[in-house]
């Protein structure tokens, strides 16, 4: 696993077998967020008209995300909130809260689903990390 230590990660993390998961410096994660092996959240570096290389851009995943085996999820995108996302799902563009994704190249197939949080930690307002 490379789990870099400066990403922002909210409380209720939930790793399930994290072998091949790599999480690069730049990325958000909400609280109650359950990812599985082999997830990828990472940068994309964007390169502008005159070729030179702009900063890059990270993902942000919102609270109460399910996040599925082999998922990568790359550049400025936010995973919408309670989203689940299907196993082996290559997703490069954010997704509105409590849908389902599933298949390459992503789609959504389910709008205002429910959560599925295994090891939900209960909060308060004031440890929204995402606010």
């Amino acid at each position: 696993m490379d789990f870099n230590w400066k990403a922002k990660v909210g409380y209720g993390l939930c790793i399930n077998h994290g072998w091949g998961m790599v999480v690069g410096y730049g990325v958000t994660i909400g609280n109650n967020v359950t990812l599985y092996q082999g997830v990828t959240l990472g940068r994309v570096m964007r390169v502008s008209k005159d070729g030179s290389l702009a900063e890059p851009v990270w993902p942000v995943i919102e609270d109460d995300v399910w996040i599925g085996p082999n998922v990568v999820i790359v550049g400025d995108v936010v995973i919408g909130k309670g989203s689940r996302i299907a196993a082996n799902t290559f997703i490069n563009k954010s997704v509105a809260p409590y849908s389902i994704v599933t298949t390459s190249p992503s789609r959504v197939v389910k709008e205002n689903c429910t959560p599925d949080v295994a090891n939900r930690f209960v909060l308060d307002n004031t440890q929204d990390v995402n606010n």
